[in-house]
This record gives structure tokens, C-alpha cells and sequence, in this order.
């Protein structure tokens, strides 16, 4: 599960090169990086007794997610003073209101997905169904874009603990998101961004369906699966292939479309095989740790290479996105060694040790 999960995150790098062509780019990746959220929370809430209250969980949540977030915030903030970027444009065109709420979910990353419902109109924010439809875009305003995703993360986190110990409100919420779902497609919004894969009550689906997947499989098939390393190789392996491959099949791949939905049932299926995989063999799980720190330094580290890059003649082309995705990947190790890790000392003393420590990159 530790290489799938860096996978993804690889695959949304390469979608933000302008590189769709390659992996399951930027969108379906999101939406498995949901259904992998919503299995291992639902593991560590329900099996793993890590937890021994709902605090120690948001704590332990916090520590993961912020301290990373923060260090590359705060470079992305002094880059933006430093060089003018169109993060500084965005807050001279707002209102002093809506400058205090940008700095909210700049802090505290909740509210950042709803960003993207919003559009500028002549100093104003609104609601729009097309946040690119604005004077400027606001999701400009966020000093690290991409984590609009996290802030659906943290709203999933928030709701968990009351959601995934009981099979019973899985399946309510389940059916409030396939419900909200349903309405999007009958308004026709359910394939427009950012409908397709931004609006939590409706992406609740895929956290509730990764629930699902430990909840209803793990327990059935974990000891056959510990007993078939062969199995479980096989799984991630070929779930790995199929996402080289998985351009070349027939068919759209955006949010949605039958190939995407084919993808993220086999996926579904195949969890509990790549997590068995990951408390078996270490170097899945210290692949996977890469992941959340790829995904959220990335845009930053473009922004810093492509300054570098320009003083050689080397902005654009495949020599360019080469050199780009090698720095991502060295920005990211750093800040899992020297950000992540030490913090997870700290993390320790809010969670009772596992039977068998599961991995969980962004978890």
C-alpha cells in the first residue's frame, strides 16, 4: 500500500507538469487517496485500539498533517513576499473580510476545498459553479493549492470516529453520499469541476466505500492473505501495473466515467491484500512515508526549480519535468527525515503501540 499511495501522489505531480498522459493523473488519484484514507482510519479505529479517546485520535491526526504543511507554508510564504506572486494579487484585490478568511484557511487548512466553489467578482467573493470563471482565481490565495484536499480530509477526520466503528452508520453515510451523488448527476454538475471530485458530502462516497473494504474484507481474508505473500506481491503489483497502463485503456478517465469507477472498485478490492503487503515488507512501508510529503511540497518546488532552471535556459520540455520530479522527490525525503519523523516521537505518546505497526504514509 506504501508504493501505491506514492504512486498517486507521483501521478498528481506529473498531472501539474502537464504530464496527464502518464499514470491515472491528478483526479482519480484523489479519489483513491480517499478510499486508502477512509481504510486505514476505519483499521486504526476499529482494530488497531490505538486511540483510547477521540482526542488522542484529532491529536494524533494534527501532528501528521500540520507540521509538514506548516514548514512548507511558511517557504511558500516568503516566496510569495519575495517575488510577488499571484499569491499577493489576490489578497490586494479582496476585502479586509475576506483577507482574514483567507488567512483562516491558509492556518488551518479546513475551508480550503470550499475555495474552490468561489469566484472574485469586481472585489466581492461568490458562489459560483466555476471557480476559473472569476476575476482572479482564489484558489491563487492558497499558499499551497493542492492541499485543498486535505482540507476534505480533515472534515472525513473529524466525522470518523463517530462514523466507521459502526457498520450501521458506514451504510447511512454511504447512502447520504451516494444520494448527494445521485443529485449532481441529475443536475448535471456530477462531471464539472469542481463537483466532480471536490465536494465532500458527495466524495464522502469513496471514504465510506474504503471503510467498507477493511471493515467487510480485512477480517475475512487478513490470515489467508499473511499466509500468501505471493498473493498479496501479486496484488500490488499488478495494481501498480494497471496504473502505468491505465492511459492506454479505452475510454475517459476523468471522475466518474466507467473506466475510472472500473479502477477504483478493482482498488477496493485489492486494499486488504496491498495492506497486508505493507506490514510485511518494510520498504513498502518507507516508500509509502514519502507520499503525503510529494504531494504537498510539490507546487512549491516547481515554482523554486523553474527560477533555477530559467537561469540555464531549461524552463520547459522533458529535461525540465525530469529535473523537477527528481527535486520533488529529494524536498520530499528531507522533510519526512527532518520534519516528519521527528514528530512522530511526539505522535507516539498519543496512540497505543499495533500489534503489527501499519505504515500509513499520510496516516
Amino acid at each position: 500500500m506504501g508504493s501505491f499511495r506514492t504512486t498517486l501522489a507521483i501521478s498528481v505531480v506529473l498531472a501539474h507538469l502537464s504530464a496527464r498522459h502518464l499514470l491515472v493523473g491528478g483526479s482519480a488519484a484523489v479519489q483513491l487517496f480517499y478510499c486508502v484514507s477512509g481504510f486505514l482510519i476505519a483499521y486504526v479505529l476499529t482494530q488497531g485500539q490505538s486511540y483510547t479517546t477521540k482526542r488522542s485520535f484529532y491529536i494524533n491526526r494534527a501532528l501528521r498533517i500540520y507540521p509538514v504543511y506548516y514548514a512548507v507554508a511558511a517557504v511558500a510564504l516568503v516566496l510569495s513576499l519575495h517575488t510577488g506572486t499571484e499569491f499577493m494579487n489576490v489578497l490586494s484585490a479582496i476585502s479586509s473580510l475576506g483577507k482574514l478568511a483567507l488567512g483562516f484557511v491558509n492556518f488551518s487548512i479546513f475551508g480550503q476545498d470550499w475555495v474552490m466553489f468561489l469566484a472574485l467578482h469586481a472585489g466581492k467573493i461568490q458562489l459560483t459553479a466555476n471557480f476559473r470563471a472569476s476575476d482572479l482565481p482564489l484558489y491563487l490565495g492558497l499558499l499551497i493549492p493542492q492541499a485543498w484536499t486535505l482540507g476534505v480530509e480533515l472534515s472525513f477526520y473529524v466525522l470518523a470516529p463517530f462514523l466507521v466503528t459502526s457498520l450501521r452508520r458506514i451504510w447511512m453515510a454511504l447512502a447520504i453520499a451516494a444520494a448527494t451523488k445521485a443529485a449532481l448527476i441529475y443536475l448535471g454538475l456530477a462531471t464539472t469541476d469542481p463537483w466532480s471530485y471536490r465536494f465532500f458530502p458527495a466524495e464522502m462516497v469513496w471514504f465510506m466505500l474504503g471503510a467498507l473494504s477493511m471493515r467487510l474484507l480485512l477480517p475475512r481474508f487478513e490470515r489467508y492473505l499473511e499466509a500468501n505473500l505471493r498473493i498479496t506481491a501479486l496484488s500490488v503489483f499488478s495494481v501498480l501495473g494497471l496504473l502505468v497502463i491505465y492511459p492506454l485503456l479505452p475510454g475517459s478517465g476523468e471522475p466518474g466515467s466507467i473506466r475510472s469507477t472500473i479502477l477504483i472498485g478493482l482498488v477496493l478490492v485489492l486494499l486488504p491484500a496491498m495492506f497486508v503487503f505493507q506490514k510485511q515488507m518494510p520498504f513498502d512501508k518507507a516508500i509509502g512515508e514519502l507520499s503525503y510529503p510529494i504531494y504537498i511540497c510539490h507546487m512549491l518546488v516547481f515554482d523554486l526549480s523553474t527560477m533555477v532552471l530559467a537561469r540555464f535556459s531549461m524552463g520547459k520540455g522533458v529535461a525540465a519535468n525530469v529535473a523537477k520530479l527528481v527535486a520533488v522527490i529529494a524536498v520530499a525525503y528531507g522533510l519526512n527525515r527532518f520534519v516528519a519523523e521527528p514528530i512522530e516521537k511526539l505522535r507516539k505518546r498519543f496512540r497505543r503501540p499495533l500489534p503489527v505497526q501499519a505504515a500509513m504514509g499520510c496516516h
